[in-house]
């Protein structure tokens, strides 16, 4: 059955879907329509991950219906910080991009300007592996906010 309104005067029309494409008369102010395409129904969404198996997979854990997987785990990003923390590289493979770009941007500076700073430029590098064993704690999300497992 097909259902719509007029668009003269919004008196609801109806007709059976064999008569879509046909014009009619509105009942109320005789102007003409023409009755609308029947609706398709969209196909069914096909299952999510999720329900094809009973348990979470264990880079899913924490993150909630729908969410994206994390994009590394927390052990990976530990491992990164630590010993590759002062380039930022744990930063770009958790997804949070600007931090990286900072952290490399200071430890190259720091180590082109070492030689006319006498070495001073090199706290620069200290402080950005203090700043990344600082991330190693209170980093717990990826750049879109997923828990890493």
């Amino acid at each position: 059955m097909l259902v719509w309104k007029c668009a003269s005067c919004g008196t609801q029309m109806s007709a059976s879907e064999a008569d879509a494409g046909k014009e009619f008369k509105c009942t109320s102010c005789a102007a003409a329509t023409v009755a609308p395409a029947p609706r398709v129904t969209p196909p069914p969404i096909p299952p999510t991950y999720q329900s094809a198996y009973q348990a979470t997979p264990p880079f899913m854990v924490g993150a909630q219906p729908g969410m994206r997987p994390a994009k590394c785990s927390r052990i990976v990003f530990i491992f990164l910080a630590f010993f590759l923390g002062g380039l930022g590289v744990h930063n770009f493979v958790a997804g949070h991009t600007n931090k990286g770009i900072w952290q490399l941007a200071i430890t190259v500076g720091s180590f082109i300007l070492a030689p006319c700073t006498l070495g001073i430029s090199l706290l620069a590098y200290a402080g950005v592996h203090i700043w990344a064993l600082v991330e190693i704690v209170t980093t717990t999300t990826d750049s879109n906010g997923v828990p890493m497992p």
